[in-house]
């Protein structure tokens, strides 16, 4: 086999491993969002099937009571809450599964509600 024969099929085994990689990579989405009292992010990995996301209080007040919260997305829509009274700061993280979140929309909303007061946040996707 002559020198340009091999130098040939080197450079088509490279291309075709390079395709292969970037067919198999992770792929990972993220969104974030923040509002005046807030902080906002939901993570989703493909590879994995798993989801997260983290929600936490940035605002002033010593303490928070009647905390509750909701996602809007196409395909997120969790939401939960907690009625006893927190401490500042305050953090919740939760983990997901079983969804393929990467069909999700670029944006998703968020509803907090906590000490009689409400906002609004839109995450977007990173």
């Amino acid at each position: 086999m002559n020198p340009v024969s091999m130098h040939k099929k080197f450079r088509f085994i490279l291309v075709i491993s390079l395709f292969v990689l970037t067919l198999t990579a992770c792929s990972n989405y993220e969104w974030d969002g923040r509002s005046q009292s807030w902080d906002a992010s939901f993570s989703y990995s493909s590879d994995n099937k798993t989801a997260s996301y983290t929600i936490k209080y940035i605002g002033e007040e010593a303490s928070i009571t009647g905390f509750s919260y909701q996602f809007s997305g196409n395909v997120l829509t969790a939401f939960g809450g907690e009625e006893k009274k927190l401490q500042s700061p305050f953090q919740i993280k939760q983990k997901l599964s079983g969804k393929d979140y990467s069909k999700e929309n670029s944006s998703v909303n968020l509803t907090i509600k906590w000490n009689g007061k409400e906002e609004r946040l839109t995450l977007n996707k990173q």
